[in-house]
């Protein structure tokens, strides 16, 4: 039997829509990034290994001389992704919201708590396991300052 010879536009449109099946797949199992929160003695840490090239790693301080006022939400607020990633649970970069306006969003579960942290020039969302102890944790450093 013949081996069948498949027309050079049918195998170029087969490896085209492979590209974004295995983007979509990466954005997808990638995951939570590793990001981390932490209250440290000089701020709240945020730090998270990135995701390809459209989000480098980064490690990110928020004093606490620069913290205004932590609030804590039950669910996160409604959001439109401007630049990041929003994956299936965690979304990172910035992001519109109707309450909020422009925040960096650090997202790790979209099911848990959110914490939002507003500053002089920046808001950020959160959501640590454990939102609630993470709140009384920076509202007790903000106290001492």
């Amino acid at each position: 039997m013949p081996e069948q010879e498949y027309p050079r536009w049918l195998k170029t449109l087969i490896l085209l829509m492979l590209i974004p099946i295995g983007w979509f797949t990466y954005v997808a199992v990638a995951g939570d990034m590793d990001l981390e929160y932490s209250v440290t003695t000089e701020g709240v840490q945020i730090t998270h290994g990135g995701a390809l090239v459209i989000i480098p790693p980064e490690n990110r301080l928020i004093p606490f001389s620069e913290i205004d006022e932590v609030q804590l939400l039950e669910r996160i607020p409604k959001m439109r992704k401007i630049l990041g990633k929003d994956g299936f649970r965690t979304w990172v970069g910035d992001f519109s919201s109707e309450e909020y306006g422009r925040v960096k969003a650090y997202i790790l579960n979209t099911k848990w708590k959110a914490i939002v942290i507003k500053t002089k020039s920046s808001i950020y969302i959160i959501t640590p396991a454990d939102a609630v102890n993470f709140v009384q944790q920076v509202q007790a450093r903000l106290e001492g300052h």
